[in-house]
């Protein structure tokens, strides 16, 4: 059985490629950072990039923030309700123009203060901020189609280190309760 088999849960899957993806690109311009993944307090998953945002360029900082989405779209790992615009070859060389039409409509799909599918508030504002949004992902893209087998390294770490670190709390939290009625 191989580690992709294990995959249970869609939107951790998801998440995880997507925080993988804008580390991958991060990584490779040599911006120090670190992933993260936490589950929020209704549930959800929430996902972070620990990085200083005045690192690096506003192009490189576009082509990081690109990189999430894309990663989705390369792979086809997408949240139960959220679909991609259409899916992205890894293959390269992709035709201009079908990586033109995705940013396209992803930058169509930009709503200011709030998220929409694939990306967040701070994705949106840090890929407008770039000189030209379609070079800053073709630098996204040329990233991370170079390195598809350490992406999905990268994701699937950190899907399952976020499953142990959920197991953990849940023992840990149950080992609590059992001591807290032991006691009293």
């Amino acid at each position: 059985m191989s580690r992709l088999e294990e995959i249970a849960d869609d939107e951790l899957w998801a998440l995880a490629v997507h925080e993988a993806g804008h580390f991958l690109v991060v990584t490779e311009l040599r911006i120090p950072s670190e992933p993260h993944i936490k589950r929020k307090a209704d549930g959800a998953y929430e996902g972070e990039l620990a990085w200083e945002h005045f690192d690096g360029t506003p192009d490189e900082r576009s082509a990081v923030a690109w990189a999430g989405a894309m990663a989705e779209a390369m792979t086809g790992a997408r949240s139960p309700g959220i679909s991609a615009p259409f899916p992205l070859s890894n293959r390269v060389p992709l035709a201009k123009a079908n990586l033109t039409d995705w940013c396209a409509v992803m930058l169509y799909r930009f709503h200011y203060g709030k998220q929409q599918g694939y990306l967040s508030y701070g994705d949106q504002i840090l890929v407008c901020k770039g000189s030209d949004v379609f070079k800053t992902a073709r630098t996204a893209f040329k990233i991370l189609s170079a390195n598809v087998d350490r992406l999905f390294t990268l994701a699937e770490r950190l899907y399952h280190n976020t499953h142990a670190a959920e197991r953990l709390m849940i023992k840990t939290s149950s080992l609590l309760a059992v001591r807290v009625v032991v006691d009293n």
